[in-house]
């Protein structure tokens, strides 16, 4: 079962046990677990392999989803309306800050 793990302590191996030094807020990628009662098999960015306590790692998920360019979009769209007929102008003038706020909040902007 892969996945990855954030080390949450610093855990430096022992020489000629397997294990594999860890660094607090290093990214693991996990290989094995539930290794020999409380230990972990994963690999680090340089490429070394080996065990690591389960209890020093948390679960890691990754950064969230970017959200959408925003500010490109709210150009085109006034572009796009200040081109249209009279009435979209005078709907926008009156209803902007309505509507822009509810539109900025559902984009999670």
């Amino acid at each position: 079962m892969s996945g990855q793990v954030k080390a949450e302590y610093d855990f430096e191996a022992q020489p000629n046990s397997g294990e594999m030094s860890i660094t607090a807020g290093e990214i693991l990628t996990v290989i094995r677990r539930n290794v020999e009662g409380g230990w972990m098999e994963g690999s680090n960015s340089r490429g070394q392999v080996g065990l690591f306590p389960e209890s020093y790692v948390t679960p890691h998920y990754g950064p969230p989803p970017s959200a959408p360019p925003v500010r490109i979009v709210l150009i085109v769209f006034f572009f796009l309306v200040t081109q249209g007929n009279s009435m979209w102008k005078r709907w926008l003038l009156i209803n902007m800050h309505s509507f822009l706020s509810k539109w900025i909040f559902l984009t999670q902007f």
